[in-house]
């Protein structure tokens, strides 16, 4: 069964070597329509009703996020095409949105069009996008989302309420505010990378905190973070300086 895409990209140059890329090496996908910007994009999505869109960020007349502010319900899913843009690229990190920086690689974008195929299956496209823009409306740090994906089930979370995050294994615990205990496939070390820029601190090997939610830090030793779930976090002796150095500009 193939995928229905349509690709949105206003240099023509560009859009033609997309479309012979996937026509040579995405073979589970069909390119139903083109569009050149978001009047003509939302109009052939509407005419379309794709399974995929792949869109350049930046369009003549908006962007791709406005495009998709105009549909109620989003049943496709989205791989987003880019230059730059740092900013987006960490929104679609903790939205769990593909995202695909120019020059494509084939490699980068077979894998990203076998995902979007996984993803299709699940339905769930509605609430990665919606974190997406919800994400990039707000920019305080404590009202953004990350979307977290525990068995085929989407679970946004506000990062306010992420207390610590605890290695386990290949898996990581997210430990919440209400007490719950999420547990997501996927290594604390990609938490890490994703989550440093919006406050969280790597305290030990196990351990990734939440510095919004630390009650208080007792220096010592090696230091012990008591955070506001009552747990107690050790600290390694290489991380405390720059645990003080974070805490002191947070």
């Amino acid at each position: 069964m193939l995928i229905r895409t349509i690709l949105i990209e206003d240099e023509p140059v560009a859009r033609e070597h997309l479309t012979f890329l996937l026509e040579n090496y995405c073979p589970n996908l069909q390119v139903v329509g083109q569009a050149f910007d978001v009047k003509s994009g939302l109009k052939i999505i509407n005419e379309k009703n794709p399974e995929l869109l792949i869109s350049d960020i930046e369009l003549p007349d908006g962007t791709a996020f406005d495009l998709l502010k105009y549909i109620e319900n989003i049943t496709f899913n989205i791989i987003f095409v880019t230059a730059h843009s740092e900013y987006a690229i960490r929104a679609f990190k903790i939205s769990a949105i593909d995202y695909l920086l120019k020059p494509l690689d084939i490699n980068e974008l077979q894998a990203a069009t076998k995902k979007a195929e996984e993803e299709i299956k699940k339905k769930s496209a509605d609430i990665r996008i919606k974190a997406l823009l919800e994400n990039l409306i707000h920019n305080g740090e404590a009202t953004k989302k990350i979307v977290l994906s525990i068995n085929s089930v989407l679970h946004p979370v506000n990062m306010k309420e992420i207390v610590y995050c605890e290695a386990d294994g290949y898996c990581t615990k997210f430990h919440l505010s209400d007490s719950r205990v999420l547990t997501v496939p996927k290594n604390i070390k990609e938490y890490e990378d994703m989550l440093t820029d919006f406050g969280f601190f790597r305290a030990n090997r196990q351990h990734l905190v939440n510095l919004s939610q630390i009650h208080s830090f007792d220096k010592s030793g090696s230091g012990v973070l008591h955070m506001t779930n009552g747990n107690e976090i050790p600290v390694s002796v290489r991380k405390k300086e720059l645990l003080i150095e974070r805490l002191l500009f947070f």
